[in-house]
């Protein structure tokens, strides 16, 4: 059976076929019951078309590749809802529509749908909530809010928004939870834009309380404050939850306590260090990671072989919070990188296991930008904004139930004994494959760690189809073994 190793995307195998997929949406979209879930919403209308109705063909677009403009012009009479784009647009601006909550109900029915088909997890299955942020790249100087950000993938600052995700990896799948979106306005406070361009950027007066001055507000908020904003309204959501997974822009203490008081103290905080910026306690003295090392080094390291690293593991306490300290060096010339978590009692190999699920929110990124077009919304709007991305979130969550259940569901109980064999693999364990097989070719030519190789893959389509080609050879050897078990 095709395991799909080939790729490490979720959602390719569902789009494969475009008309398939505009043809099936709307069958995918059944099970969420829009009429009953979204109730709330049922007297928002627009032009006598019913707010679900347009949601569900502004799903159908997006899966398309199209833009509003592009599938109203084109006149695709099996993909529009009619001839008039205004109804999209004017629902999409729609101030009356609360997005965040619409979202939160979807979710809720995702999770109901999943629970109702009698789906029960592994024991010992991890799930995280997963904190990053991403580029939202934009053309136009006088979209609402947009100002010069940081690209962190080319170094340099680019005109766009940064969007913050808050998602959850249920040990299946991946799922956004909520967002926000942000701007840099600099020291100046100027964003990087002239005057003018300040002037002539679309403008829209609110009322006060509304949702859609909510998420206006939300521009200058801190991104820290926002993910502890989110992971708050997350924890009444009721979801299972191990750990809380960052990279070393977010580990700060104010957001590692505020992690340690979720689901009554059982939920943990694991994520990377920024060396030499922190001071942790260690044996009644202050050292930063660095000082760590240089102490630790040559008393107390170890070697991984699975990884191929040394590392160090230490008990330290950071602002009356104490913590497992772990510092890593791949190779002889690479410099040490440092994770943190709040479970002290974790090894180094299942720290590692858990930190590379972290890597399922960048898949879910780059899918949301390359099926989806994520972000490519134009509208000076701010409120249609806000309402893409959230349409695109929608339509990530309904395509990832039908491929759940389209291909990571049993064969019955005649194969039920060969099942790991025979099923397609899930993203967590291609990504484990991906992972490992490249640690072990790689790591030592490379000397980088985790996250630096998998942003380089992820973000760079030359080192993609490098080790497409590895993964090929994996996927001989995994067909061939599935089999030798059939015969």
């Amino acid at each position: 059976m095709d395991t799909k190793l080939a790729k490490i995307d979720e959602l390719q195998s569902v789009l494969s076929n475009e008309v398939a997929t505009i043809r099936g949406i709307q069958q995918f979209m059944q099970p969420f019951a829009l009429g009953t879930t979204l109730k709330h919403y049922i007297q928002i209308k627009q032009k006598g078309y019913k707010l679900t109705d347009v949601l569900i063909w502004l799903c159908t677009i997006q899966t398309l590749g199209l833009s509003i403009y592009q599938a109203t012009r084109q006149e695709l009479s099996n993909v529009i809802l009619c001839g008039e784009k205004c109804v999209y647009y004017r629902l999409m601006e729609n101030p009356l529509i609360n997005w965040r909550g619409l979202y939160r109900r979807l979710l809720l029915k995702y999770y109901q749908i999943v629970k109702i088909k009698g789906e029960e997890p592994e024991k010992g299955t991890i799930r995280c909530y997963i904190i990053d942020d991403t580029l939202i790249q934009k053309t136009g100087k006088f979209i609402e809010g947009v100002t010069k950000v940081f690209d962190h993938v080319t170094h340099k600052s680019v005109l766009g928004l940064k969007m913050l995700v808050l998602g959850y990896w249920d040990g299946m799948n991946f799922l956004g939870v909520d967002f926000s979106v942000h701007h840099e306005l600099g020291k100046n406070n100027k964003g990087g834009l002239t005057k003018k361009e300040q002037r002539l950027q679309h403008k829209k007066v609110r009322e006060k309380d509304s949702c859609t001055e909510q998420r206006k507000k939300e521009l200058d908020e801190s991104k820290i404050d926002s993910a502890i904003k989110m992971l708050k309204r997350a924890d009444r959501l009721g979801f299972l939850v191990d750990y809380v997974l960052t990279d070393s822009w977010f580990t700060c203490i104010e957001l590692i306590k505020v992690v340690r008081t979720m689901l009554k103290g059982t939920v943990h905080f694991l994520g990377m260090v920024v060396m030499n910026r922190h001071k942790f306690e260690y044996k009644g003295k202050s050292y930063t990671t660095g000082g760590l090392v240089a102490l630790l080094e040559r008393k107390t390291s170890h070697y991984s072989r699975k990884f191929k690293c040394r590392y160090m593991d230490v008990r330290v306490n950071y602002q009356g919070v104490e913590l497992r300290l772990f510092l890593i060096k791949y190779g002889t010339k690479g410099n040490f990188r440092a994770v943190v978590t709040t479970n002290v009692k974790l090894k180094f190999v299942e720290m590692m296991d858990i930190y590379k699920i972290r890597w399922s929110i960048e898949v879910f990124f780059k899918e949301c930008k390359q099926y989806l077009k994520l972000g490519k919304y134009q509208s000076t709007n701010f409120d249609g904004q806000i309402a893409s991305l959230t349409v695109t979130m929608i339509t990530h969550t309904v395509l990832t139930l039908e491929k759940r259940f389209s291909s990571y569901q049993t064969m019955g109980e005649l194969f039920r004994e060969t099942q790991k064999s025979l099923l397609e693999f899930t993203l967590w364990e291609r990504l484990n494959v991906v992972i490992i097989e490249l640690i072990n070719f790689l790591m030592d030519l490379c000397e980088i760690d985790i996250d630096e190789l998998m942003e380089r893959i992820l973000n760079n389509e030359q080192y993609e189809k490098q080790y497409n080609v590895m993964l090929m050879a994996l996927k001989a050897i995994k067909q061939e073994n599935v089999l030798k078990m059939a015969v």
